[in-house]
């Protein structure tokens, strides 16, 4: 992690300027210079370290079907990396099966959750989608296979502002405080053939 990377950093650094036990082999002591630089090793990890304790104390847990395919997994990846990013937290993904129902969540694809609040995934159309806040937490979903990562970006562009100019170019607004509050959004393609 951080601090394996600092430590290889360090090694780059040595071997670049050829100094070995603190003393350079072209001439001169370099003892100040690796002394600086173990300075800012130590508050590099002190800082990576706040850092953590305040990103795990309110991390962001998106909860997926336990028999997940690939496009919920898929869908999953992408709102971890851009709410992660939006809120200014970590995210991790878990099997429902394996969530201990701590704390808000995002419940993702066709979840016992959204059941049992009355949201039956089965009985949408092909790519129809649906972005609900349930208790506190947030419902993403939708019909076909598709459905559930087509709510995932409208829940990104539409509710967190998330846009993709280009393959290459993005724009993420950060540091928005996390609430799910008054999210409530279904729609679905305006056609089935789309092209570009």
């Amino acid at each position: 992690c951080r601090a394996d990377c600092v430590e290889h950093g360090l090694a780059h650094w040595q071997d670049r300027h050829h100094v070995r036990d603190g003393r350079s082999h072209e001439g001169g002591n370099c003892d100040i210079i690796v002394i600086m630089f173990a300075k800012y090793r130590i508050i590099g990890i002190l800082a990576l370290s706040l850092c953590v304790c305040a990103w795990a104390d309110g991390a962001l847990t998106v909860v997926i079907p336990a028999d997940a395919d690939r496009v919920i997994h898929t869908a999953a990846g992408e709102l971890s990396v851009y709410a992660g990013k939006v809120f200014s937290r970590s995210v991790k993904i878990v099997p429902e099966d394996q969530w201990d129902n701590s704390g808000r969540a995002v419940y993702l694809g066709n979840t016992s959750f959204a059941a049992t609040n009355g949201i039956d995934f089965t009985s949408f159309e092909e790519e129809e989608w649906l972005c609900r806040e349930v208790k506190s937490s947030l419902v993403i979903g939708g019909g076909g296979r598709r459905g559930a990562l087509y709510g995932v970006y409208h829940y990104l562009e539409d509710e967190l502002g998330v846009h993709w100019f280009s393959p290459a170019a993005e724009s993420v607004p950060a540091g928005r405080p996390l609430s799910f509050a008054g999210v409530d959004r279904r729609g679905r393609p305006r056609s089935e053939e789309r092209r570009v």
